[in-house]
């Protein structure tokens, strides 16, 4: 998934670094990319960032796509600029700042209430899926209760990431990491 988003990354940094990142920015990142690349039929209409990210992961650029995907990152450049947004770095920057006085938070204030919250949510969630394995949901009611499951989801999800942090971080590290370290050996070996 690092490579898929590392090559998607080289056309689009600024879209790529808003699907990595949580709220706003995120969800227009994925709203822009789906209308942008026509991914509708891979995500649905209500599409998330890592669907996209999905969708992406599957996908091989026709040059109309490529020129959609250059055109979707200038849409979101003037859209993020719009909420003072000015880069790429800036972005993560912000989600890096943004992540770190969270835990701080935590560490401060010592409140129990976003934990307990937390466990809630995780419940609820588990008390749904638990009804709609067990009993038929009815055909009438059956989009807004999938529409509602699916939010619940993107809560849960969410509030994992406040708690435990988002492995997309580190997978991009990791890649940066990996990329550093062959042009380390490149170099050591023509020496």
């Amino acid at each position: 998934m690092a490579n898929v988003l590392g090559f998607f990354k080289k056309i689009a940094p600024m879209l790529m670094t808003g699907l990595e990142m949580a709220g706003p920015p995120g969800v227009l990142a994925a709203n822009i990319l789906t209308t942008g690349l026509k991914l509708t039929d891979q995500v649905g209409q209500n599409p998330t960032p890592d669907k996209v990210i999905n969708a992406l992961s599957t996908l091989s650029l026709t040059p109309e796509q490529q020129q959609a995907l250059v055109d979707s990152e200038q849409t979101y450049q003037v859209q993020m600029a719009a909420m003072g947004y000015k880069d790429a770095a800036d972005m993560e920057a912000l989600a890096v700042q943004d992540r770190a006085s969270a835990r701080q938070r935590e560490i401060t204030v010592r409140d129990y209430t976003p934990e307990i919250g937390f466990y809630l949510l995780v419940a609820v969630f588990g008390a749904i899926l638990y009804h709609m394995l067990k009993w038929p949901v009815p055909d009438s009611n059956r989009a807004i209760i999938y529409s509602a499951t699916g939010s619940l989801a993107t809560l849960v999800i969410m509030a994992a990431t406040y708690f435990y942090g988002t492995t997309r971080g580190s997978e991009t590290k990791g890649a940066v990491i990996a990329a550093s370290n062959d042009k380390l050996v490149t170099a050591a070996v023509k020496k």
